[in-house]
């Protein structure tokens, strides 16, 4: 594997910049010039790190966008309001030093219009279950009987998701700290 001064191989590098891409610009504008590009790597190190090319490219870093979000999780404290405070620091800390151009990987390669593959289809939809898993499992160890948890689950990543969105429009976090709040508020209702 090829490393560079900074320690990283030239295929971290170029998953790391795809990562970026994807999140900042979806789906349909990650091509291999962009990576090549945005990495500052050469055109052989496609062929040589990823010989599937761009469909490769895109379900490798699809995979790694989605172990970056459930490791986020698993980190982000064991009470549902850690969770939650958790959850919304990491997006506001990412829309901050993207200047409000991130948003969330997975989502990015499947509501961008772009014609995924099977591959990239079965990876986004196990990030999500991994993620509503995670989220549902938390919010049971603080003792919400597991059908509540369930639906609390899917509206976290729905609030957060549509939370990413309008602070990427509306150039703020307000939406990522009024989605925080709504949750807070229907997790203490009974």
């Amino acid at each position: 594997m090829t490393t560079t001064a900074r320690g990283t191989s030239t295929r971290e590098r170029m998953l790391w910049s795809a990562l970026a891409l994807l999140q900042e610009r979806g789906a349909n504008a990650l091509t291999v010039d962009a990576v090549l590009a945005h990495s500052k790597t050469p055109r052989g190190s496609v062929y040589h790190h990823f010989p599937g090319g761009r469909e490769q490219i895109l379900a490798e870093t699809t995979r790694l966008g989605s172990q970056f979000v459930s490791a986020m999780i698993d980190q982000t404290g064991s009470s549902p309001v850690d969770l939650i405070d958790g959850i919304a620091a990491f997006w506001k800390d990412a829309m901050l030093r993207s200047d409000y151009q991130t948003g969330c990987t997975v989502a990015a390669v499947v509501i961008d219009g772009h014609q995924a593959s099977e591959e990239v289809d079965a990876i986004a939809q196990e990030a999500f279950a991994t993620w509503t898993g995670q989220v549902h499992d938390t919010y049971v160890r603080a003792g919400i009987p597991s059908e509540r948890a369930s639906l609390l689950a899917s509206i976290t990543l729905s609030l957060v998701e549509g939370a990413l969105i309008q602070a990427r429009i509306r150039r703020s976090l307000s939406p990522l700290d009024e989605a925080a709040s709504s949750l807070k508020l229907l997790l203490a209702q009974p």
